[in-house]
């Protein structure tokens, strides 16, 4: 049966010829159809490195006794006695915060929060097989108390006290992030060493922790660093948020007591203004991407049912235009299954064709692109088994077109009488 199957396949070849470039455009649209599907859901699901659940979160202002707001204060010639009592001030603030009773932590920081496209920058160096290299980190910085407030871990199993045992010590956190794992960048080396960045030397690194993603669709993003603010100290004046957490099902009690007493937010001349829920800067700022994600999945699906419609026609007349044949194997006593294994083991090999063409034009095309982070796959970590299981996944979802392509046409044909199949040959 295989050699007869083969040299049909043969003697037909002009046409199988058609059909396996059809197939093999086919099996390159699903393929990389499979692989966006696959890439965005691993991006999605990407640790973020914290929990917005709870957390809210305002920006500090501070008013001279004019009630001006002051920017950029504590730099120049400000007098060393107003600057105590400002720190004294923001300090007080900070503490009657967490002396809410919904309140469970509160910190200060500077561009500590996820969700607002924020990046402070700067290089770290390195010595690699004696050459300098230089990473980039996005820099954030909280008082010690703030890894609590954000939940953060580490791979290794720290949790938020751990972390913030670290940074009360006044050394410096190290997060990693899907580019550093691409480029194979090993953070734990960094710990116990104090590296220098860019002009200035920032405490030892005394741990790593999961890095904390901008948004939860940003995949290529640098290292993060955690720099300590120490509390009760000049130190705080650098810091534009004030971020807290509020107990379990204790929301809309805070929400209410801000609403009820805004002179809580208030202290001397420091206020705190604006404070909003961290989790409704997600659901606003990533709106759009949500948006684009399902549009995208929605045309994907779309796409995937139109390849199912051309492929379940170009089958359907293939074998609807060789219901003559169907009706001369009945006739020499061939039975249903033995006409059905053989149309499906013909698409089968004419599909498995396909696939090694289409192995090669993915091989070729990684190779082109692998130098566009861009345009490639291989910028992202794992990439060769999103390759290979979206291979897998096309080469299933194809078989089932064609089983359906051919089974169903297949049937009805043969139930057809070889007589009546005949009668116009």
């Amino acid at each position: 049966m295989k050699r007869a199957l083969f040299s049909q396949i043969k003697n037909e070849w002009k046409e199988n010829l058609w059909l396996v470039i059809e197939l093999l455009i086919v099996a390159l649209v699903i393929w990389g159809l499979a692989v966006f599907v696959i890439r965005t859901i691993r991006d999605v699901n990407y640790p973020k490195g914290f929990d917005e659940t709870g957390v809210y979160y305002g920006d500090m202002q501070i008013f001279d006794d004019d009630g001006n707001q002051v920017y950029g204060f504590g730099y120049g010639d400000t007098p060393a006695e107003q600057i105590a009592e400002v720190v004294a001030a923001k300090q007080a603030l900070l503490d009657r915060i967490r002396r809410m009773s919904m309140v469970e932590y509160a910190a200060y920081g500077n561009n500590p929060l996820p969700y607002n496209y924020n990046f402070i920058g700067n290089g770290m160096e390195d010595i690699v097989e004696g050459d300098t290299v230089t990473y980039t980190v996005n820099i954030r910085k909280l008082t010690p108390e703030g890894a609590k407030v954000l939940g953060l871990y580490s791979p290794d199993g720290k949790d938020a006290d751990a972390l913030a045992a670290v940074l009360e010590r006044g050394e410096t956190l190290i997060g990693s992030s899907p580019l550093t794992e691409q480029e194979g960048i090993d953070l734990e080396h960094f710990v116990g060493s104090g590296p220098l960045t860019g002009n200035f030397n920032y405490p030892r690194i005394g741990a790593t922790f999961q890095g904390i993603r901008r948004t939860q669709y940003e995949i290529q993003i640098p290292a993060t660093m955690l720099i300590p603010i120490r509390e009760n100290s000049a130190e705080i004046l650098q810091c534009e948020k004030l971020l807290l957490k509020v107990k379990p099902g204790m929301d809309r009690d805070f929400e209410r007591a801000l609403e009820d007493d805004p002179s809580i937010l208030t202290y001397k001349n420091v206020h705190l203004d604006g404070v909003h829920s961290l989790l409704d800067d997600k659901l606003r700022l990533q709106w759009n991407s949500d948006v684009q994600q399902r549009t995208y999945f929605a045309g994907a699906l779309l796409l995937l049912f139109i390849v199912f419609l051309g492929l379940l026609g170009t089958f359907w007349y293939r074998v609807y235009q060789r219901t003559s044949e169907i009706a001369v194997r009945k006739s020499f006593g061939a039975t249903d299954s033995d006409i059905f294994r053989r149309f499906i083991s013909e698409a089968m090999t004419l599909l498995g064709a396909s696939f090694v063409l289409a192995i090669g034009v993915a091989l070729l095309a990684i190779g082109q692109l692998s130098s566009s982070y861009l345009a490639s796959v291989t910028y992202f970590p794992g990439w060769q088994w999103d390759m290979a299981l979206a291979g897998v996944i096309s080469f299933v979802l194809m078989s089932i077109m064609l089983l359906a392509g051919v089974g169903i046409p297949a049937r009805h044909a043969m139930k057809i009488e070889p007589a009546i199949a005949l009668k116009e040959e």
